[in-house]
């Protein structure tokens, strides 16, 4: 009974930025999934991280000043237009990204 509640957890998803509109707009691409969503502007504290424990997080570049993420952090960056390499830029990739993260 214990594995059943488990899987049935929604992820935790934590979106990080400095644009609002890009976080929110994020936010709700990730609400898609089924998870759990913290959109957050600017740099969340250790005990907002502690709090909201994500699985997931998704960082819209630029990095916000002193971010610090766990060492063990499932990491997405998010990019407009995709610069860097590695991030992406639309909805299907975050999505694909996030059932890839949940397997």
């Amino acid at each position: 009974i214990g594995l059943a509640v488990n899987s049935c957890e929604r992820q935790r998803i934590m979106v990080v930025g400095t644009n609002v509109t890009t976080v929110q707009q994020v936010s709700s691409y990730c609400l898609e999934s089924q998870a759990e969503v913290l959109p957050y502007y600017g740099t969340p504290s250790k005990e907002e991280v502690d709090l909201f424990k994500p699985q997931i997080w998704v960082i819209c570049l630029p990095i916000p000043q002193n971010l610090q993420l766990p060492t063990n952090a499932h990491l997405i960056l998010w990019e407009e237009p995709p610069a860097v390499l590695q991030a992406i830029s639309n909805r299907a990739e975050l999505l694909t990204c996030l059932e890839q993260l949940s397997l």
